[in-house]
């Protein structure tokens, strides 16, 4: 018989969600803000709808106490989307993630319409000449900038670029002259790399959430004896129409040879990005069908496709690839087989 739903997860997630709300800091609200999500999506099938909005009420309720103006009612708005979302039913499977990879992209154009009214307009512009406050009221400034200078975020011109700093009786001092070039030219620097990242941090968030919001429930429906709504990500793949869809994103990368900045550019990253996060997991579900005919266990596995994905995306990148040319693990032959019977 299917086990019963572990109770006591609904009541840890809301105490952890009302301590961490009740810190008035930006930092561990933002955190909680991007684990609300799988959060409420396993909340939603173990334990139901009340738990579910007490922890996104909780999460709504510290952004509006601990974050000023329009950014917490966005905040608190992000909440109450993710709340609607977990517990709305739906009958075809293909709805829930295609929904809960819309969320985060909404979050993302929330955010960027506050920033831009409190910008007006000039968005980018604006991150960086905060950034720069930032760091020049930090009062570890001259150590920030330093290892800016050093990987290359910040430039400096004429004799200052032999010794950008020395050091007196063990403290680290640099001349206004100096530290004002820095922080110049970091900002500029921000100014060139911050479209680029926020298109990838969209792309990445919107892939992660999606794959947590997925396999979160369905990870607590197998351990509680039920039968899961997906396959194991070992039976994971792209079907072959889709897959040649996917392949074609690919030209994007070529359109950022085309313009270093502009609309084209950033359209060009966009479908870069994408093609990277789609192949990317068809070349980990790959992996792990392969290490399990290896017989690796579960936590090898795990570690091995971590250490992969991270320190070389590129290897499970052309895996996807040839999995899909291929058809490795013979799914869509399968699929095909089934269909004509």
């Amino acid at each position: 018989m299917p086990k019963e739903p572990k109770k006591w997860i609904a009541p840890v997630i809301m105490i952890i969600a009302a301590v961490v709300t009740a810190v008035n800091g930006i930092l561990p609200l933002t955190v909680l803000l991007l684990l609300l999500p799988p959060v409420s999506a396993a909340l939603a099938y173990a334990s139901g709808p009340v738990p579910t909005a007490a922890a996104c009420i909780s999460a709504a309720a510290g952004c509006v106490y601990a974050i000023p103006g329009p950014f917490g009612i966005a905040g608190a708005g992000w909440c109450g989307l993710t709340c609607a979302i977990a517990l709305t039913p739906f009958r075809r499977r293909a709805v829930r993630p295609i929904l809960w990879a819309v969320l985060p992209v909404l979050m993302w154009v929330s955010l960027l319409a506050v920033l831009n009214a409190v910008y007006d307009g000039a968005i980018i512009p604006g991150l960086a000449q905060t950034a720069q406050d930032l760091v020049e009221a930090s009062p570890d400034c001259v150590e920030i900038l330093l290892r800016a200078y050093s990987s290359g975020l910040a430039r400096l011109a004429g004799t200052e670029a032999l010794v950008p700093a020395y050091s007196v009786m063990g403290r680290i001092v640099m001349t206004d002259r100096v530290k004002m070039q820095l922080l110049y030219s970091l900002r500029v620097s921000l100014e060139k790399m911050l479209p680029g990242m926020m298109c990838t941090v969209i792309i990445w968030h919107a892939a992660i959430n999606t794959l947590l919001c997925v396999w979160l429930p369905d990870l607590l429906r197998r351990r509680n004896g039920e039968k899961g709504i997906l396959p194991s990500p070992e039976g994971w793949y792209i079907p072959g129409s889709a897959g040649a869809a996917a392949v074609s994103l690919c030209a994007g990368w070529l359109l950022t040879f085309l313009a270093e900045e502009g609309p084209v550019y950033y359209l060009g990253l966009l479908c870069s990005n994408v093609f990277q996060v789609i192949f990317l997991i068809q070349g980990i579900c790959l992996m792990l069908w392969l290490e399990k005919r290896m017989g690796m266990r579960v936590l090898g596995r795990t570690l091995w496709v971590l250490i992969m994905t991270l320190l070389a995306p590129v290897i499970p990148i052309v895996m996807g690839l040839i999995d899909q040319r291929r058809d490795i693990r013979n799914l869509r032959k399968m699929d095909i087989e089934e269909d004509t019977k």
